[in-house]
């Protein structure tokens, strides 16, 4: 989930006229993409949040981490901005809005579906991920994905399709596909070939009937 999450805030920024460096230390902006399974990882970003903090830069603080623990991980982390996974459709206004006024906040509500009218695919990359749902219904025991990500709900049908030619049309060998199945999430593997007979057909093979399902 975090991986398309990070890469689809990537290119959203990168449309918007920001520019991406390797180097942390040219960077104004950092933006830290977090897990909220693990404690380890929690600490991980919140120590690098107060250490980019510590370098004068703007830090913003993304991903599950930041939807769980909003105002208190504001707090904690020094960030300027905490985000939540649900309202990443306003991501640049929240960005654009803290420009102008340097108001530090923590915004997780709702406030929309996040998804690209044209993804782009990088040089060298040959498999991508494409979102059929968000968040979970189920509340299985010490998982956490229904507090981080919400409840359960599916992506417009056509919009999924349209992603997929997109990255068929950009040459790329694999799409995965995040599904929840049951009460897992897999990522199901479709080799080029299944995705031409997609392209094609879109309304053949079982599985992919499912992006029928609006």
């Amino acid at each position: 989930m975090n991986e398309l999450d990070s890469e689809l805030i990537r290119q959203k920024l990168i449309s918007e006229g920001f520019i991406e460096v390797q180097d942390e230390k040219k960077a104004e902006l950092i933006l830290i993409n977090t897990c909220s399974v693990r404690k380890k990882a929690e600490e991980k970003a919140i120590h690098f949040s107060r250490q980019m903090k510590n370098n004068n830069k703007t830090v913003v603080m993304l991903g599950c981490l930041a939807q769980h623990k909003g105002e208190e991980l504001l707090k904690v982390s020094k960030a300027d901005l905490v985000i939540g996974t649900r309202s990443y459709e306003k991501l640049i206004d929240i960005l654009l809005d803290f420009e102008r006024k340097s108001t530090k906040r923590a915004i997780c509500e709702d406030l929309g579906i996040f998804q690209l009218k044209n993804r782009k695919v990088r040089e060298g990359e040959f498999s991508s991920f494409v979102n059929i749902q968000h968040g979970c219904d189920n509340f299985c025991t010490f998982c956490v994905v229904p507090y981080t990500r919400g409840r359960e709900f599916s992506r417009n049908a056509m919009d999924i399709l349209n992603e997929i030619k997109q990255q068929y049309l950009n040459n790329l060998k694999k799409i995965n596909w995040q599904l929840k199945e049951g009460i897992e999430t897999n990522l199901i593997k479709f080799e080029i070939n299944f995705v031409k007979d997609f392209i094609k057909n879109p309304k053949t093979g079982k599985i992919l009937k499912i992006i029928y399902l609006d």
